[in-house]
């Protein structure tokens, strides 16, 4: 009788290579479905070009003090000039640069940035530093704030810029809308000598590059001074102890 030698099929280190294979693919699409389910994020970068000269309202340069905010005015807030005094109740920081963490002082540049999600939240550095957890409502028109003190006294200097024109390029600062298509990246910066930037709307201060155009001054940006319109209001109030003085002397000398 002739035996034959029959193979067996089975082989257990296949079927292990299959059964990884199969786990390895099912990881994967948990992975993707719940990349999908998660909220999107925009990376949102600004700042100004590299060398950009900063001056003060009497035309010295920055010092260190100096600090940039990017952030919304919340109350449906329109910030002027005219109502400085209300600036700081109303704002609401969502990033910020200063010496050492974003505004390289030496050669004149800021940068900074993070990730703006879907839902309003973000983890940018002034958010975490205060302790914030408030959710920006989108399609907020961002500010760009620039000062060396917020308090609205004799001696701060400021700045607010933005871009309210939706038909320029790169449009609006405003941050993302869930009623339109989520962008992956923004950028809001303000202009040097041969790169314009997108500054559209300038409420204080002033900026030589505006709406993509180059002015030949001597500066790119420049603060103003605060307050200004209280400062003939300050000039009354030391007045009013030497008109009472005098109010008083009268009446003595009958």
């Amino acid at each position: 009788m002739t035996h034959y030698l029959v193979q067996s099929s089975f082989n257990p280190m296949v079927t292990i290579q299959s059964n990884l294979i199969r786990q390895s693919w099912l990881v994967a699409l948990l992975a993707l479905v719940g990349f999908s389910q998660s909220s999107p994020a925009a990376t949102i970068s600004w700042g100004t070009g590299v060398g950009s000269i900063m001056i003060q309202s009497n035309g010295t340069p920055f010092d260190t003090s100096f600090k940039f905010e990017m952030g919304y005015f919340g109350n449906s807030f329109v910030p002027t000039a005219s109502n400085l005094d209300q600036w700081s109740s109303n704002w609401n920081a969502w990033d910020m640069a200063s010496v050492g963490d974003g505004y390289a002082h030496g050669i004149g540049y800021v940068s900074s940035g993070d990730d703006f999600e879907f839902d309003g939240t973000s983890t940018a550095s002034v958010v975490s530093a205060y302790g914030q957890s408030f959710n920006i409502p989108t399609g907020s028109q961002a500010y760009l704030w620039i000062y060396n003190d917020k308090a609205y006294q004799q001696g701060s200097e400021w700045a607010l810029l933005s871009n309210t024109n939706t038909d320029a390029i790169p449009g609006s600062w405003t941050f993302p809308s869930t009623s339109n298509p989520f962008p992956e990246f923004l950028q809001w910066r303000v202009g040097v000598e041969g790169d314009p930037g997108d500054v559209g709307t300038v409420v204080l201060g002033q900026v030589a590059h505006y709406e993509g155009q180059n002015d030949p001054d001597n500066y790119d940006i420049q603060t103003a001074a605060v307050p200004e319109a209280g400062t003939g209001l300050l000039a009354m109030a030391a007045l009013l102890p030497l008109l009472k003085r005098d109010r008083r002397r009268k009446h003595f000398l009958g």
